[in-house]
């Protein structure tokens, strides 16, 4: 199978773990590393495993023991990039006006200025087949996210029961995941005027299963 074909299966497949033994470790995330300045120029679906094998100046043989498919270094990129949105969502502060509309009109800010600011990132992470697959836990990176705010929104407010409450939260990521991949597709970058289209979409969404007010925990 040629390495590109292996992009259009990658929904089913997993991210390569990251070894324990140190110089294994050393070469795997140095891989990771070289693939992330490749992203800066090539597209995920260019992204070979001789390619950023050359690139970050280890043998192929061992490229290919860590990562035996392009698929495995986009999947352990997303985990890595994973990590970092998520720790961002769990920084959250509360919302000084005291609503939830506030906070996740923040949260997306945040992660709108970090996509922006990273070209790799959002490459990978807006709108790809990466954000449906599996990361190296065999847990989808979205239900991660998913489970990520509805952790921030229990830490600051008294939460309703909601019916179906993890499936509403992955609606709500893929809505607002539409609207960037829409606008990077269309200006290479999630613009101003998509950010606002994607709040307003995301707040109207939530606003079907939580009331407007949402009590402050004290």
């Amino acid at each position: 199978m040629d390495e590109q074909d292996d992009h259009e299966n990658s929904g089913a497949k997993e991210a390569s773990r990251a070894p324990k033994q140190a110089r294994s470790l050393a070469r795997y995330n140095k891989l990771l590393d070289a693939a992330h300045e490749l992203l800066q120029t090539l597209s995920p679906q260019d992204l070979g495993v001789y390619v950023v094998a050359k690139h970050a100046g280890v043998p192929p043989a061992s490229a290919y023991h860590l990562f035996p498919t392009p698929t495995a270094i986009v999947g352990a990129l997303a985990s890595r990039y994973q990590a970092v949105i998520e720790d961002q969502v769990a920084a959250a502060q509360a919302p000084a006006d005291g609503m939830w509309q506030t906070l996740l009109k923040a949260h997306m800010a945040g992660l709108v200025a970090t996509y922006n600011g990273n070209l790799p990132m959002m490459k990978v992470m807006v709108g790809t087949h990466s954000r449906y697959a599996r990361n190296r836990d065999g847990e989808f990176f979205m239900d991660g996210l998913a489970r990520a705010l509805a952790q921030v929104g229990a830490t600051f407010f008294h939460m309703p029961m909601v019916k179906g409450a993890h499936e509403r939260f992955l609606v709500l990521l893929g809505l607002i995941d539409s609207v960037w991949a829409l606008s990077f597709s269309r200006h290479g970058r999630i613009t101003r005027e998509y950010e606002l289209e994607a709040a307003a979409a995301a707040v109207a969404y939530c606003r079907t299963f939580l009331p407007e007010y949402l009590e402050l925990r004290s």
